[in-house]
């Protein structure tokens, strides 16, 4: 007996899954180019003039593929000066410093550097491109669509999660990110949801559903990243990933809101509706959530929570990802994560103080 299956819908807790799932479903052609983020960003500059709220006008540019010969040292050098050469082009331009440079595809803040001058870029690039293109972990997909070059936006960052049915935002929650970890731009954390004024709010919930417009028929859940100015109102987008928010993301959602994000996720490729009475009873009234990190190499010496941290009332979830023994490398990204933490309370005050005292009951060592 044969079997055949056709879902409306499918999701992935990883980043790197989301072309398989794509290639084997053959579906939203959007899905493709919202990953590229030098396409993401040209969709958005065409769409500047007719945006309310205003999308912030920054420089970007793309770096093209890094690929070195497989052998013949001669010619291999000769397309290195081309390769640098390259580069040099692109600082031609009339940048306003400083300048993130990020991976074009790929998700986790994996590879991405702020840079302050054209010396500082110059001085880094050929080390992080080297480390960025023997990485195993990266897809040579990822790899081989090479950089993006973008001026620096200074603003507020957010995370909205939700959800969209047949191109239309069914669902979203706007939630704060902490700042980011020096030029790593790693993020450390957030508060659920948003403490900005609601008209500030409302502002980025506009921004998503016109970003989700942009992606015809869109049937996902999703992660989507921005940033707004409070003084100007201007809003960025940074990345519409089409895939569950990851980490603490789905814990922190799920603990103010009572809605879990997988379930909604499975419903969506089920074609079924969400079960809104049964699944919306909060948990707290604010989530405070936190990635640690350590500040250099070494080996993973402890990384385990402890007995009083999963009895502490305040608690609502955490992972561990350093193993015991393991080395330990430092500015990678989401892959330099140690783990998230989550807790909650009556406010963002309060949530935050419970979560403090969260860290502190968690076993985190990294020995030099």
């Amino acid at each position: 007996m044969k079997y055949t299956m056709n879902p409306a819908g499918c999701t992935t807790w990883d980043e790197w899954g989301i072309d398989a799932w794509q290639t084997i479903l053959k579906i939203l052609e959007s899905g493709r180019w919202v990953r590229n983020k030098f396409h993401f960003r040209e969709a958005c500059r065409q769409a500047r003039k007719f945006s309310k709220p205003a999308l912030a006008s920054c420089g970007f540019a793309q770096l093209p593929l890094r690929q070195r010969p497989p052998e013949g040292e001669e010619f291999a050098n000769l397309v290195e000066g081309f390769l640098k050469d390259e580069l040099l082009v692109a600082l031609e331009k009339e940048w306003r410093y400083p300048l993130i440079l990020k991976p074009a595809r790929g998700a986790g803040s994996y590879y991405c550097r702020k840079v302050e001058s054209k010396d500082e870029l110059l001085e880094i690039f050929d080390a992080l491109d080297e480390r960025f293109r023997s990485e195993k972990k990266t897809p040579q997909d990822d790899v081989s669509a090479g950089w993006i070059l973008e001026e620096w936006f200074s603003g507020l960052e957010v995370d909205v999660d939700g959800w969209a049915k047949d191109g239309d935002v069914e669902w979203m929650l706007v939630s704060d990110n902490k700042a980011v970890l020096s030029h790593a731009c790693c993020e450390t954390g957030g508060v659920y949801p948003s403490q900005l004024p609601k008209d500030l709010v409302e502002l980025l919930r506009e921004l998503t559903r016109k970003v989700v417009l942009a992606c015809p028929g869109l049937h996902s859940a999703f992660h989507f990243e921005a940033l707004i100015n409070p003084e100007s109102k201007e809003v960025m987008p940074i990345e519409l990933n089409l895939r569950l928010g990851g980490a603490e993301c789905p814990c922190g959602v799920e603990a103010v809101t009572g809605i879990f994000l997988p379930l909604a996720a499975a419903c969506l490729a089920l074609g079924q509706p969400f079960p809104w009475p049964v699944h919306c009873a909060p948990k707290v009234k604010v989530a405070a959530s936190t990635n640690e990190y350590a500040s250099h190499a070494g080996i993973v010496e402890a990384c385990e929570g402890s007995e009083e941290l999963y009895a502490d009332p305040d608690f609502l979830g955490a992972a561990f990802f350093g193993t015991q023994g393991a080395t330990y490398e430092p500015m990678r990204g989401s892959m330099s994560c140690l783990c998230w933490i989550c807790a909650g309370g009556g406010d963002a005050s309060e949530a935050a103080e419970n979560l403090q005292r969260c860290i502190s009951l968690c076993k985190l060592k990294v020995q030099l």
